[in-house]
């Protein structure tokens, strides 16, 4: 279900790390939910970082990191607007009108669906939000 991304560093001027609830798609259903820190960044930063042309440049991703480099990369399916840079302005105005994110894995042969929840009630999930 994961794929190895090899010497992919995403620098502190790209994209923005929160801490979410995540969940994918099994045959029987949702997966547990885990909390980890998710990355994430537009087509346009994962382009630059990957030095490739593979992602759509105005479509917007999480990336998860797993033990070992292995990394999850999602494509978000939900309409958002954001610029160039995905910023925090634009995290907290992914989930001002929902909890969830609904997501595809685009480096998995399945393309395993994702949820990315950024707010469990009316509270975001990572605590630098809720300041």
């Amino acid at each position: 279900m994961l794929v190895v991304l090899s010497l992919i560093t995403i620098g502190s001027e790209a994209a923005i790390r929160r801490y979410c609830m995540v969940k994918y798609e099994t045959e029987d259903g949702w997966s547990k939910t885990y909390t980890v820190e998710v990355t994430f960044m537009t087509g346009f930063e994962l382009n630059n970082v990957t030095h490739s042309f593979n992602y759509g440049t105005y479509d917007k991703y999480c990336l998860i990191w797993w033990d070992k480099g292995e990394v999850a990369i999602l494509k978000i399916k939900d309409y958002l607007i954001v610029g160039s840079e995905f910023t925090r302005d634009d995290f907290r105005n992914a989930f001002s009108f929902r909890s969830s994110l609904n997501c595809e894995q685009v480096n998995d042969e399945d393309a395993t669906k994702w949820q990315i929840i950024g707010k469990n009630y009316l509270q975001f999930v990572d605590p630098r939000e809720n300041e």
